[in-house]
C-alpha cells in the first residue's frame, strides 16, 4: 500500500521507525545527518549524542547528564533551558 492509497492516522504516523518511514514514504529526514527522528536511524560514528527529548545530535560535551530521564539520558542545551 502506497501513501496515496492509505490515510494516515495520528497513531499511525507515531508507529513509524526508520524501516517504515523509507518503506512507506521513500524517505527519512535523517538522511541529511542532522536529526534523528527515530531510534533505528542509522547515525555516523563521530560521536554525537542525540537528546533525550527532541532530534537534536551534538557532541557528547555540549549535553547535559540529567537525572529527571536516567543515568545516561542527555539533554541538549535548548532542552534543559526551556523544557
Amino acid at each position: 500500500m502506497t501513501t496515496t492509497e492509505k490515510n494516515w492516522s495520528y497513531s499511525d504516523l507515531a508507529d513509524l521507525t526508520h524501516e517504515t518511514q523509507v518503506k512507506n514514504f521513500g524517505w527519512c529526514s535523517c538522511e541529511e545527518q542532522e536529526h534523528f527522528p527515530y531510534d533505528d536511524c542509522p547515525r555516523p560514528e563521530i560521536g554525537l549524542t542525540k537528546c533525550h527529548t527532541c532530534p537534536t545530535m551534538a557532541p557528547e560535551e555540549q549535553m547535559t547528564n540529567t537525572p529527571d530521564y536516567g543515568k545516561y539520558a542527555y539533554v541538549c542545551e535548548y532542552c534543559w533551558r526551556y523544557n
